[in-house]
């Protein structure tokens, strides 16, 4: 599962966990995704995946700028 969260030290990210039944998560401590462009260096959140004919992942998200500028990007995964 793909979420977005805030912590303290985060102030908008897209983190994952995994379950095997459905009720029980594993979360990951870190976020999938860094804020580390200047599209995206503010916030970023609403996270939507869907898996590409070649068995990727691409996701779509909501992102922030500093200047409060909102878009949506996208990021595809390697495998």
């Amino acid at each position: 599962m793909y979420y977005a969260a805030w912590t303290k030290d985060i102030p908008g990210g897209i983190f994952t966990a995994t379950s095997t039944d459905g009720l029980a998560w594993q979360k990951e401590p870190d976020p999938c995704l860094d804020l580390d462009t200047p599209l995206d260096c503010d916030m970023v959140s609403e996270p939507c995946v869907i898996e590409l004919p070649d068995g990727r992942a691409r996701l779509f998200y909501e992102a922030r700028d500093k200047k409060g500028n909102c878009r949506i990007l996208s990021a595809t995964s390697l495998t």
